[in-house]
């Protein structure tokens, strides 16, 4: 939904936000021992939910995947 969790402190939602949710899902990748060959990565489902609101400034969709890229790219996924 949003792509970082920065300025958000104990948020109980790690699905909330790109850093926190690619992170969540690749560790829980990792506990089930799953091949990194075996789930290539896709990003899928950006929108602009907020269509009637002004919001070119926030940029949303394309500050979403670029957060998305970059913590796949961190995690060594691409």
């Amino acid at each position: 939904m949003l792509p970082n969790s920065v300025d958000v402190s104990n948020e109980p939602l790690p699905s909330k936000y790109a850093d926190t949710a690619i992170t969540a899902l690749l560790n829980g990748k990792r506990q089930l021992k799953a091949k990194r060959r075996l789930f290539p990565a896709k990003i899928a489902g950006v929108a602009n939910m907020f269509e009637n609101l002004n919001t070119e400034n926030l940029e949303l969709c394309g500050k979403n995947v670029k957060q998305v890229k970059n913590v796949l790219s961190n995690h060594g996924v691409g």
